[in-house]
């Protein structure tokens, strides 16, 4: 699993906050979807009327999705600014 992969599922899950699991498989890949449920970021759960997996997101994968947000434009700058002083 690659960190690319990490960081466009919690795109992916700040995004749908919820839903259903083979949907999600889809989108970020079966193993991924296993590390997510095993680090608490989201919950696997079964609706009461549904037949089908849900998932959602939990406080935690929350606070993980603000992490890998995108870099804001000063952010950015000054990124631009630190790698041209070789820091």
């Amino acid at each position: 699993m690659l960190m690319n992969d990490i960081v466009n599922a919690f795109k992916f899950i700040g995004e749908a906050k919820q839903g259903s699991a083979e949907n999600l498989i889809k989108n970020i890949g079966f193993e991924t979807y296993r590390h997510l449920i095993a680090l608490r970021f989201i919950k696997e759960y079964q609706g009461a009327d549904n037949p089908e997996k849900l998932w959602k997101i939990t406080k935690a994968g929350k606070a993980q999705k603000e992490f890998y947000r995108e870099p804001t434009a000063a952010e950015k700058e000054d990124g631009r600014f630190l790698a041209g002083l070789g820091i």
